[in-house]
């Protein structure tokens, strides 16, 4: 069975930016440590000499608070810089263990997993390892501000050392929140928080507003999103209604043609003309529709072809007694004016 791991090229890419930022600082911090060995050993010797003077039991009481003020101060220092060269000493092996790209892999699984499953908490866990914040906007725009480092976020602590290259306004601050973060509450994880250092660990840094703080923006991607407006129906069929306008239908017309009112067909024509420069000519009022004489020679053909009564041409056509009569009146009148040409 092959167990190689087939490293995906965005993968490959983001491990690669994130050495050579390790492997920059690491050589900073490297360029410091003969400073910082100078620094301890002559720390050490000056607490050697303090430490004797102290131990003078007919030492002035001034000089004797002054001194151990002195000590304490250097005790501090030199605990820090030792830790210092202990974290970098380890970095290389630290940063290594970190950028395993199966870990990387295998935490974006989980991701997916839970995503779909039913563990809101973990769920919203592991979320915020990969989101920094999501910004609403009055405009409706939703901006949602994603982490790469979400499935290497050891590695956040790391680069935050890195402060030369971080993101800052022209204030020397960073970007201000639309609100101010208050750091949440460590979410009780169930199961799978009992035991689990790990986890708990995730947990406290997923709960920190400011987890991504000190990170330059080249490790941020933002996406943004647009809140559809909401339209209302005459908004929606405003195209149509006014196309129809333009054929000649009446306001009375095409509100029964549209199941509406004839307000609605109104606020429609009026929208059409906002958004379409094709309706803004239209004129205020239509001729109405003269259906006697467009229909003339179909109602007079067919009762003389058929013998219709009126009665059965009323039902064909479905119109009244008056208007049926009026089309046979325009069909004979149209009749005479062709004979008579």
């Amino acid at each position: 069975m092959n167990d190689t791991i087939i490293t995906p090229d965005w993968l490959a890419e983001l491990t690669a930016m994130v050495c050579d930022h390790l492997t920059e600082l690491d050589d900073r911090q490297r360029e410091h440590q003969p400073d910082l060995r100078q620094e301890l050993q002559s720390l050490k010797a000056q607490t050697e000499g303090w430490k004797a003077s102290l131990a003078n039991p007919d030492l002035a009481l001034p000089l004797r608070r002054k001194l151990e003020e002195e000590y304490g101060v250097a005790i501090e220092r030199m605990e820090e810089i030792e830790r210092l060269l202990a974290e970098a000493s380890h970095q290389a092996d630290s940063a290594e263990r970190l950028l395993d790209p199966q870990q990387v892999l295998d935490r974006l699984d989980s991701l997916n997993e839970l995503l779909a499953g039913e563990n809101v908490t973990m769920a919203n866990m592991e979320l915020s390892l990969h989101l920094d914040k999501i910004v609403c906007s009055p405009e409706g725009k939703v901006a949602v501000r994603t982490c790469m480092l979400g499935g290497m976020t050891e590695t956040v602590e790391l680069l935050k050392g890195d402060h030369q290259n971080a993101a800052t306004n022209k204030g020397g601050r960073r970007e201000a929140y639309y609100g101010k973060p208050r750091r949440r509450v460590r979410a009780r994880l169930g199961e799978a928080d009992d035991g689990r250092e790990d986890l708990r660990s995730l947990a406290d840094f997923a709960c920190d507003p400011e987890r991504f703080a000190d990170l330059p923006d080249e490790w941020f991607w933002e996406d943004v999103f647009e809140i559809p407006e909401k339209t209302s129906p005459y908004q929606e069929m405003a195209i149509e209604v006014a196309t129809d306008r333009l054929a000649g239908l009446t306001h009375e017309r095409l509100a029964k043609k549209y199941g509406t009112t004839t307000p609605t067909i109104r606020k429609a024509l009026k929208y059409a003309a906002k958004i379409d420069e094709r309706f803004r000519q239209m004129p205020r009022k239509m001729a109405p529709a003269r259906w006697h004489e467009d229909h003339a020679s179909e109602v007079g053909t067919l009762k003389e072809s058929e013998g219709l009564t009126m009665k059965q041409l009323v039902n064909h056509f479905e119109k009244s007694d008056n208007t049926i009569r009026k089309a046979l009146k325009h069909y004979r009148q149209m009749k005479e004016e062709e004979q008579s040409s």
